[in-house]
């Protein structure tokens, strides 16, 4: 059972959370700590997450709960193999999930 956001869709299905050039700025936490805050489902999605608050110091999200890119132009954070669990974010059948992206 899960308590959380959960994004669900075909195959061929692009989820957009933010991008680079247009950052969302949601905010995505869950109080209990078994579940994570998005849950991702269904194999092939390719997700884009910048820009948004987690769960600070969880699954490598910053102190003040935003991922960071490596250092760069272009350079981006991916997520690209599956993610059972996490507090953030789950991937369980894999997919993609871009959280930063330097411009």
């Amino acid at each position: 059972m899960w308590g959380c956001l959960t994004f669900d869709g075909s195959n061929a299905s692009t989820m957009d959370l933010g991008t680079v050039s247009d950052p969302e700025g949601n905010t995505f936490v869950h109080g209990n700590p078994t579940q994570a805050a998005v849950r991702f489902g269904f194999q092939a999605i390719n997700s884009t997450a910048v820009g948004n608050t987690w769960i600070p110091s969880v699954q490598a999200a910053g102190a003040d709960g935003k991922y960071s890119a490596p250092q760069g132009s272009g350079q981006k954070l991916l997520i690209s193999q599956p993610v059972g669990s996490g507090r953030n974010y789950t991937l369980p059948y894999g997919g993609t999930l871009l959280l930063a992206e330097n411009p």
